[in-house]
């Protein structure tokens, strides 16, 4: 099974005061022997966070899918910050058991949130490693490993305010040129990638 993101990346969000932002995670069936899997997932403590759909255990169909999606809460109680970690395990007639963990991670207000997509040309479904490195905020510089259209969200915390500027780049793969389009707030559009100030 590839699950993406890969095992281990942790899984940012930002909610306002008393909102909910949810974390997704994709689970496709990708053995040669054309068989189905089942997915199993669970959350460490589950306070603060839910696992919405799908219900346990899931079905992954040879060759296709399942998207599993966690809605993270702000407490009540004024936290800036709440964490919890996703675990899950995949499983059919030849693998006994494939374990991920993510650790999820909800800002609550102060921040901003980059969602970043990526498409490729031509049909390629491979996938790229972005990066956003910012001059102010924590985290300074982050990736991730990202699938076309499906994306991911880059949350920066503690910047300083007017003076934030960040750029999203990716490693460009072989007979690709990278181009960028910015949305939303974002602006300047550059060789380098998706600014913004």
């Amino acid at each position: 099974v590839d699950p993406n993101p890969a095992d281990g990346t942790p899984l940012n969000g930002l909610a306002d005061p008393g909102g909910t932002f949810p974390f997704v995670v994709t689970f496709t069936e990708v053995n040669d022997e054309n068989i189905d899997g089942e997915v199993s997932c669970s959350l460490a403590d589950g306070t603060n966070f839910a696992i919405t759909s799908p219900t346990f255990p899931a079905t992954v169909p040879a060759g296709g899918s399942v998207v599993v999606t966690v809605t993270g809460t702000a407490p009540d109680d004024g936290s800036t910050s709440v964490s919890d970690t996703l675990n899950c395990t995949y499983s059919d007639s030849s693998t006994e058991g494939t374990q991920v963990s993510y650790p999820l991670t909800l800002q609550i207000g102060g921040g901003a949130i980059f969602e970043v997509t990526k498409a490729f040309t031509h049909g390629y479904d491979g996938e790229v490693t972005v990066q956003l490195t910012c001059n102010t905020g924590l985290p300074l510089q982050q990736q991730f490993v990202i699938s076309p259209d499906l994306p991911v969200f880059f949350v920066v915390t503690e910047f300083e305010s007017g003076t934030m500027d960040c750029t999203v780049t990716e490693d460009t793969e072989s007979g690709f040129n990278a181009s960028y389009a910015a949305s939303g707030d974002s602006d300047n559009e550059v060789d380098s990638g998706c600014q913004r100030e």
